[in-house]
């Protein structure tokens, strides 16, 4: 009987929100867990798939402790008027 609800009228909600409505509206008991099974097997849900893990450039370590090189070629207005924009 769910399920007929949900296609019918919360196809387009996720499964807790739809879980909440049968309960609100329609005096239906599931589980959120039961609701989102009964959507994925009906495809009206998809399972969230893991993210691609993002690869990152190392950051080797350096000759001196606390040691760190910061490259910065905007201007900046480091003497406030009194010298001309530089750069780190």
């Amino acid at each position: 009987m769910g399920i007929f609800l949900i296609r019918k009228h919360y196809h387009d909600f996720g499964p807790t929100l739809a879980t909440e409505k049968l309960e609100e509206l329609h005096d239906i008991h599931l589980s959120i867990e039961t609701v989102r099974k009964l959507m994925i097997n009906d495809g009206l849900w998809a399972p969230r798939t893991h993210k691609a893990k993002k690869s990152y450039q190392p950051r080797y370590r350096r000759r001196c402790y606390g040691e760190l090189i910061q490259i910065d070629r905007s201007g900046h207005d480091w003497f406030e008027g009194r010298g001309p924009r530089g750069s780190l």
